[in-house]
């Protein structure tokens, strides 16, 4: 291994608490947060949706209203996720 002096307290937070607790305020962690909540949440319900999806066109109710309603709810839902996650403002 190469023997190098790195300068932790440029990199890091460094034994230095009041900048530590600055740091989610700051840093636009508190910010960024529910975005990445929120996509996370949508591709979910995507995943959700595709497999649901699936198993109607499988089992053949894809034309039942009640059934297809249903895939349309969720759907719906992962849309209206989407939705909130394209106009969060920063």
């Amino acid at each position: 291994m190469d023997k190098v002096l790195i300068p932790w307290e440029n990199v890091l937070i460094y034994r230095d608490f009041d900048r530590c607790r600055r740091w989610t305020m700051e840093g636009g962690f508190a910010r960024m947060y529910p975005l990445q909540a929120c996509v996370r949440l949508a591709v979910k319900l995507d995943f959700i949706t595709a497999l649901l999806k699936k198993s109607l066109r499988m089992y053949g109710y894809r034309r039942v209203p009640g059934r297809a309603g249903r895939s349309r709810r969720s759907r719906g839902l992962a849309q209206y996720v989407l939705g909130i996650e394209r106009f969060y403002v920063f």
